[in-house]
């Protein structure tokens, strides 16, 4: 599998992260008071950790020579997991399980895609 498929897999996944939020959580939110913060922490951090999945996975697809977004996507990956025992999840485990998966997935395309990229790099000579 090529850099360009994880990349494409970490922009749906930053997409359905971003859309879960008001799924799991309950779009009412977003409905009622559009332009205030959501009052629940843990749907307003999903979706932004959706927005910033999406963010990083479309740098990558844009300059595949960059390793940088493979290692934001790691972290981030690495957060979206962590996040149902960050911040209390308890009210909706649908939502947990969602970020838990979903954070796995992040980290394995991360990880499968890092080593192509750094395989392809030249060694630099100075001077």
């Amino acid at each position: 599998m090529t850099r360009k498929i994880f990349d494409g897999l970490d922009i749906l996944l930053g997409v359905w992260l971003a859309i879960s939020a008001t799924l799991f959580f309950g779009g009412k939110y977003f409905i009622e008071t559009p332009y205030m913060f959501p009052p629940d922490p843990a749907l307003w951090a999903t979706f932004v950790l959706g927005v910033a999945v999406f963010v990083s996975a479309f740098w990558g697809e844009m300059l595949p020579s960059n390793s940088m977004p493979e290692m934001i996507d790691m972290i981030l990956g690495a957060l979206v997991f962590l996040s149902p025992w960050l911040l209390d999840f308890g009210a909706s485990p649908l939502a947990a399980w969602n970020n838990k998966i979903v954070g796995v997935l992040l980290m394995v395309c991360a990880a499968l895609a890092m080593p192509r990229d750094m395989m392809h790099r030249t060694p630099h000579t100075p001077g």
